[in-house]
């Protein structure tokens, strides 16, 4: 009678972990979903920043929207209001990332 039990938990718990863990895999989209679902955002780039975020990189000066097509939605999203009223918003993410050398 115990075993049937604590099976049946098991059983539960180990359903419910597999359906909770696909739903957060299916959630995180990547740079080739973010472009096949926008073609739009990616054609109205240069050529140069096609290359970069085909690959999942950002340049500095780069569009707003290329940036959000190469990384996704940012973290966090700071608002910053200067005393010369200049107001700006200031995304922040989380990625891992190896700055290469410029040649």
């Amino acid at each position: 009678m115990i075993f049937g039990v604590t099976r049946q938990i098991l059983v539960g718990a180990l359903t419910f972990g597999i359906a909770a863990s696909a739903l957060i895999l299916t959630s995180c989209s990547t740079t080739e979903t973010r472009i096949s679902k926008h073609p739009e955002i990616y054609q109205s780039l240069s050529p140069r920043d096609q290359a970069l975020v085909s690959q999942g990189q950002i340049r500095a000066g780069m569009p707003v929207n290329a940036v959000w097509v190469a990384w996704g939605s940012p973290a966090h999203s700071f608002f910053l209001a200067t005393p010369s009223t200049i107001h700006s918003t200031i995304p922040t993410f989380r990625r891992v990332f190896r700055i290469r050398p410029r040649l």
